[in-house]
Order: C-alpha cells, then structure tokens, then sequence
C-alpha cells in the first residue's frame, strides 16, 4: 500500500513539461518516443502553452546527398547540424528535433 501512495500522485506528462520549460536553471529536455505521436503532442503543446519564446524544429534530412549508402549520414551533414544546435542553443529558442537519433550521443559531448 505504501508504493501505491507514493506514485499515486505522480506528475502527469503536461505538469513535467510545465515544470521543464518554466525552470530558470534547467537547460535541457531530451524526450525520445517510440514514434512521432509523443513528439507531435509536446510540440503542440509548448507551442500552445508556451508562446512567446520561439520555437525551431529541425528534422532529420533523408535526401540521398546527406547519406552514405543509404545507411549513414555524411561528416559534413552531421557538422552543419550540430552548428545550427550550437547556434540556437545560444538563443532564448525551444529546438525541437525530429529524426536526428544519429546525433544523440553528439549533443551529450557538446552540452
């Protein structure tokens, strides 16, 4: 009974978003969803609640020019996405980011 009570009361989805875009010391959100529904809904949802601060989506490129053999993604796609991060991470922005799992590990070595 005693586990019971202590999650019983646990923060729903929207309050733990509220709480991480209204936090004056936290930085980073890294959500990371089995598919685009989660993604969809958090965007929606910042966009809504959270106006003023502009928010960014970058999404993964599929052309054939950024991938080598189909599989992998080219240095210099890699580079330029990772100076567009850099470069709106020093801004009052919310970036949100779509299909860049290969970049994951990266962004833990940048910030």
């Amino acid at each position: 009974m005693y586990l019971y009570e202590q999650y019983k009361a646990s923060p729903t989805f929207n309050q733990i978003l509220d709480q991480c875009m209204s936090s004056r010391t936290g930085r980073y959100l890294m959500l990371i969803g089995e598919n685009e529904n989660v993604i969809d809904y958090a965007e929606y949802y910042i966009l809504k609640k959270f106006q003023p601060p502009p928010v960014r989506t970058l999404i993964g490129s599929s052309f054939s020019g950024d991938l080598i053999e189909g599989a992998f993604y080219t240095e210099q796609y890699n580079y330029r996405v990772l100076m567009d991060i850099i470069l709106y991470a020093e801004t009052p922005v919310t970036l949100i980011m779509r299909r860049m799992g290969h970049l994951y590990d990266n962004l833990y070595d940048l910030f």
